[in-house]
């Protein structure tokens, strides 16, 4: 399965003849559509491909059953092109069947451009998109089914069928101008309402008492919709339901940083936003690397010029300011991502300091870099690699800093507690990936020091994952 950012996006952009945007762009008009969602209806019954039904946030089948599930979008203007990651458990389901030429199809004249993943979708992450690039573009506007996906139960247990937010990846959404639909912070990402569902295989649905699509089970907030489950200080609690949503005691209603941990609440320049989120406050002294004699690999970013590429990478330096910590690279790195505990990013654009929300990073982060040409990042090493990590119910970015070994080595004594684990990689762009007891469909063999990697935890209570010995 290929995860690229711009062959995977641009071949929609292509087809389309919109020219160049990129999934991390975050700079163009945002179109304001405040009724715009976008969801995994459980049960399509009752649905076309323009008009919807019931949407069912849960399912009961049996295992082997084979069932179909919509991911709908309601109340859009002008929809031309779309990008949607669809995760699940590949425990529990497998995608067999794909059809996302349907709202988008509607009109007679359209001429419809879709791509699936491969079939059958095995590894907990499938890719779906669509565009018109018929000239001219018919409307299309309202509410309908933008792909129908068949799915097989192939085993018993609680899968959610959600739609994060992932580099690459989407959910993006554009109109026939070009701009993004429902991107209010611009970052390239739809982050209107997004209703995530379940599929209950050989037991029942469990109870969501706030109706967000996550069970009261593993819903971080348990009274307050909140679909997105941020939990930007990684407590458990979600941001929706949560006073202290970067857990430094100040309340966020007078938390000069609400996201950024900073109890001292130091504003140097009196612009009521403080140091550590404020990209330029004056004065404040640059942080001092703090070498130690533990040698420490160069990472080296080097992409196939002059393409656009991830790549996944460790960031092994001292606690410091993303800008300087960039500085080496800064002309050649378009974007950084960094997976928030709650499921969101961290963003750090070059030359967009009003939209960076990234604004420190600390040894041994896990980063989403965006590069558009060749480059070797130089990096002061930081203190002794952690020689473990704490992780969250859900998508977790790590840094592996124990010895190289095989994956299942590597992952023993835990195999119960996540679905997979993804690797990219820098030569071909392929992700690689590792699921536990399927060695069949499992490419990522071996973790090698420093890798980064995103691992999907299925416990609810999250997990401590030791790399030593």
């Amino acid at each position: 399965m290929r995860l690229l950012a711009v062959p995977i996006v641009g071949i929609v952009l292509a087809a389309a003849g919109l020219g160049s945007w990129i999934l991390a762009g975050g700079e163009e008009a945002t179109q304001a559509s405040p009724a715009l969602t976008v969801g995994v209806d459980a049960n399509p019954s009752g649905n076309t491909a323009t008009v919807l039904g019931a949407i069912d946030d849960c399912r009961e089948v049996s295992t082997g059953q084979t069932f179909e599930i919509d991911i709908f979008i309601t109340d859009v203007t002008d929809l031309l092109a779309w990008v949607v990651p669809v995760v699940y458990d590949p425990r529990v389901l497998n995608v067999t069947g794909c059809d996302a030429a349907q709202f988008l199809a509607a009109d007679p004249d359209s001429q419809v451009f879709q791509d699936c993943d491969p079939l059958p979708g095995v590894d907990g992450l499938y890719g779906v998109q669509a565009a018109d690039t018929a000239e001219p573009t018919p409307e299309h506007s309202g509410s309908g089914v933008l792909a129908r996906l068949t799915l097989q139960a192939v085993g018993p247990g609680l899968s959610a069928l959600s739609l994060p937010a992932l580099p690459g990846r989407g959910p993006t959404l554009k109109d026939v101008e070009a701009q993004s639909l429902g991107d209010a912070d611009q970052d390239g990402f739809f982050d209107g309402p997004i209703a995530h569902a379940q599929i209950a295989v050989g037991r029942g649905c469990p109870p969501d008492r706030d109706n967000d699509g996550w069970a009261d089970e593993v819903d971080n907030c348990l009274d307050v919709y909140n679909p997105a489950q941020v939990d930007t200080d990684g407590d458990g609690s979600g941001d929706a339901c949560d006073d202290d949503d970067d857990n430094d005691t100040i309340v966020d209603g007078i938390d000069n940083c609400a996201l950024v941990s900073n109890p001292d609440q130091t504003d140097s320049d009196g612009d009521g936003l403080g140091d550590a989120c404020d990209p330029n406050p004056p004065d404040a002294p640059a942080p001092s690397p703090t070498a130690t004699g533990t040698p420490t690999p160069t990472p080296t970013l080097t992409p196939p010029s002059p393409s656009v590429v991830w790549r996944l990478s460790c960031y092994l330096g001292p606690t410091q300011a993303t800008s300087d910590a960039l500085a080496g690279v800064a002309g050649d790195v378009l974007a950084a991502y960094r997976l928030r505990p709650g499921q969101g990013f961290d963003r750090w654009f070059l030359g967009s300091p009003d939209i960076s929300t990234m604004t420190t990073l600390e040894p041994y982060d896990a980063l989403f870099v965006l590069m558009s040409t060749d480059a070797t990042w130089d990096q002061e090493p930081a203190d002794t690699p952690p020689p473990s990590a704490e992780l969250v119910f859900g998508w977790n970015g790590v840094c592996y800093t124990g010895t190289s070994k095989d994956t299942p080595v590597a992952t023993a004594g835990m195999v119960s507690q996540f679905a997979v684990i993804y690797s990219l990689a820098p030569d071909d762009q392929m992700w690689r990936r590792f699921i536990p007891g399927r060695p069949e469909v499992s490419t990522l063999d071996r973790l090698d020091s420093f890798t980064a990697v995103l691992m999907l935890v299925t416990e609810e209570n999250g997990l401590t994952w030791v790399f030593e010995p």
